[in-house]
């Protein structure tokens, strides 16, 4: 989580963490502008958009983008990820 705060990684991604695991983590993403991001879901009624809410430390799956995500567009990258994880089953376990 460290790396994608410095822009080393774009993204991290992980199921079943601990809150332990990732409370610090949390903070020194979002610190350094990054999106801390749950794996779950939302859909627009008309199909169009994805949305996801904020991991907190009771996240057990989250994905983690770097702070050049922000210089995009919001979410993209996330939604990306989810879009290939859900393409090859990985959110269904």
């Amino acid at each position: 989580m460290a790396w994608v705060a410095q822009s080393k990684f774009n993204a991290y991604f992980s199921w079943d963490l601990n809150g332990w695991d990732v409370a610090a983590g949390i903070v020194i993403v979002e610190e350094s502008g990054g999106l801390v991001s749950k794996m779950v879901v939302v859909v627009d009624e008309d199909g169009a958009g994805m949305t996801s809410s904020r991991a907190g430390v009771e996240t057990r799956d989250m994905i983690i983008t770097c702070p050049c995500e922000r210089r995009g567009e919001e979410g993209l990258l996330r939604d990306e990820l989810i879009e290939v994880l859900k393409e090859n089953d990985c959110l269904d376990y």
